[in-house]
């Protein structure tokens, strides 16, 4: 009544109410379905749940009691994890019960609209239920679950396709639960010698089933629609928890690349079931990346990428000793769409920050890519200007992070590389004459587009922060005869910030020499509306 009025709950005991409501749902499947037999009882979940009944009598319809406590149980526990916790948790596995039996027995003809009409509402309160971990962590000890499991891998061919969907979509949110017995009790369950399961993996291990998961993501290659990423999302993960299935743990010998930080420790918990042990499984999600340059897709398989590390952070180190996915990964990123790229670089910056690890390998790659690009011998116009721009953001972010890192990349060259291409663009500007006063607007650049501009910023960006961490590379911007160079860009705003600091750190290991070229004029901050001298030229 509650909810044909509007949802209007004022004045009432709604934990009481949700409470009454469970437990009077619990007493009805429960008498309803002892000792039947498994088509009456599927007959009597049918009866209990749709919509109307009539009275063959007089042929009067009236909404059904069990349909109007399955419609109370979807309002009750539509978002409050208040109410949601006064709840029987016994509730969930007597309406797994009844989907089992939905799911495993065929409907009858007749009644096909009538189960139409609860499926829906039926399949909501449970994913609304398996909100609260308390349920979802008592679900997964049952033994209702368990049938699900096993009727929904078994070869039994009468099973009902509708339900299935709709089993699948709950079985789908308990398993995304994070509690601490979700993962090995469902592992438990699919590792129980049942013969049906049994069965079909080694179907699909003898039978192609690699190949036709392939093929299906190659279709996936070819481009999709957002509305049919959920299909994908589901064949991904699949794919994702293959890779935990396997008869033994990888073997790999401890490949660690020093430095590392001082609080870097590889101790794999492999003992839990949730490491990598299957790497063909792997290696489909790994090609598939490699080949795609469908944007959506790419994003999905490395969102699929982050969950398989996130099951446990060693499988992010036993794959990449074992097949360089992030290394090789970076080499080819330089093409993907601009989303793909943002998502790539921030699983990197993951890796640097939360896992305490400094990939060499995959920074690395990326450096060679850079300079490459540079250097005009990669393809790929925009696309190279666009990862350019997200990469260096990148390692601004991640030296600002770490000095470590810093000096990892300064070691492999990327400070000569970037000031090598800050002088051919520094050359740009002073031939184009684009030097005359503080105050041009850079739209007004005529040789250097937008993206070009904003990734010279971030080169100087880059330059400036490992100036600041490294006396030495102060040095080297001396000594390559960078100073010249690096003051033309003073002259247009939105490079003048990193600009000044570097030359900051300049003058601060021989001020003499700046003061003698001729450039103190530009050595300025605005600051309150006035252009005013800072620094180690203050007051000279």
């Amino acid at each position: 009544q509650a909810c044909e009025d509007g949802g209007r709950l004022e004045g009432l005991n709604i934990k009481g109410l949700a409470a009454l409501t469970a437990d009077i749902v619990i007493h009805n499947i429960h008498n309803r379905l002892t000792e039947r037999p498994a088509e009456g009882a599927r007959s009597e979940v049918v009866q209990f749940f749709q919509w109307q009944e009539t009275k063959e009598t007089d042929r009067e319809t009236r909404d059904n009691k069990g349909w109007l406590l399955l419609k109370a149980l979807l309002l009750l526990t539509a978002d409050s994890s208040d109410i949601l916790s006064s709840i029987n948790p016994g509730l969930p596995a007597a309406l797994v019960k009844c989907l089992y039996l939905l799911v495993c027995l065929p409907a009858k003809e007749e009644n096909m609209a009538v189960e139409e009409t609860f499926q829906e509402p039926l399949t909501q309160v449970l994913i609304q239920l398996c909100r609260q971990p308390v349920n979802v962590e008592r679900l997964v000890e049952t033994q209702e679950l368990q049938c699900l499991i096993i009727g929904l891998t078994s070869l039994w061919d009468q099973t009902s396709t509708a339900w299935r969907h709709q089993a699948s979509r709950v079985l789908k949110t308990v398993s995304a639960v994070a509690t601490s017995n979700v993962v090995p009790s469902l592992q438990a369950l699919l590792e129980t010698p049942m013969p049906s399961i049994q069965h079909s993996f080694v179907e699909f291990d003898t039978n192609n089933g690699y190949t036709a998961l392939e093929n299906i993501l190659k279709r996936c290659e070819e481009g999709f629609s957002v509305d049919q990423l959920q299909p994908v999302e589901e064949l991904l993960a699949l794919i994702a928890s293959f890779t935990l299935l396997g008869k033994t743990e990888l073997k790999v010998a401890l490949c660690v690349t020093n430095p590392q930080p001082p609080g870097f420790k590889f101790d794999p918990p492999l003992t839990k079931g949730l490491a990598v042990k299957n790497l063909p499984a792997f290696h489909l999600l790994q090609a598939s990346l490699l080949r795609s340059q469908d944007s959506l897709l790419c994003c999905q398989l490395l969102q699929t990428l982050q969950s398989i590390w996130e099951k446990d952070p060693a499988n992010f180190f036993l794959l990449e000793w074992t097949v360089q996915s992030m290394a090789q990964l970076a080499a080819c990123m330089y093409h993907k769409p601009a989303p793909v790229l943002k998502l790539f670089f921030s699983l990197l910056e993951m890796v640097v920050f939360k896992m305490n690890y400094i990939p060499h390998e995959t920074l690395r790659a990326l450096l060679g890519v850079l300079k490459q690009s540079w250097a005009g011998t990669l393809a790929g116009g925009v696309v190279g200007i666009e990862f350019g721009v997200v990469a260096l953001k990148s390692f601004h972010r991640m030296t600002v992070h770490s000095g470590m890192l810093a000096e990892v990349l300064t070691d492999w060259g990327l400070l000569e590389l970037l000031l090598g291409e800050l002088r051919r663009r520094a050359k740009i500007l002073r031939k184009a004459g684009v030097v005359s006063s503080p105050q041009n607007d850079p739209q007004q650049l005529p040789c250097i587009e937008d993206s070009e501009r904003l990734l010279t910023t971030y080169m100087l960006q880059v330059v400036s922060i490992l100036t600041l961490r490294s006396i030495k590379n102060t040095v080297s911007v001396r000594d390559l005869g960078m100073v010249p160079y690096i003051k033309i860009f003073l002259d247009q705003d939105q490079y003048r910030g990193p600009t000044l600091s570097i030359l900051e750190q300049l003058a601060e290991i021989n001020p003499e020499e700046f003061m003698s070229t001729g450039h103190r004029s530009s050595l300025l901050l605005y600051t309150a509306g006035t252009w005013v001298e800072a620094g180690p030229f203050a007051g000279t």
